[in-house]
């Protein structure tokens, strides 16, 4: 698990989310306290399962 700063975040987006995708878990940290995870969806499940949870909580509202 790599953990980044906010800011090197920012910087290298492009990087850290192809290294996501590649299986890697990605910790975001402020001041070494963690505040968020980046996982793959591959990782966490089925894509159209995700999807239909986050429309159920009304997350995915006006999206298209």
């Amino acid at each position: 698990m790599k953990y980044v700063g906010i800011r090197q975040l920012k910087a290298e987006l492009t990087r850290y989310l192809r290294a996501v995708e590649a299986g890697e878990t990605l910790t975001v940290a402020t001041w070494k306290h963690p505040i968020a995870q980046v996982v793959s969806i591959k990782k966490r499940g089925d894509v159209e399962e995700i999807r239909d949870a986050l429309a159920e909580q009304g997350l995915l509202a006006g999206l298209a």
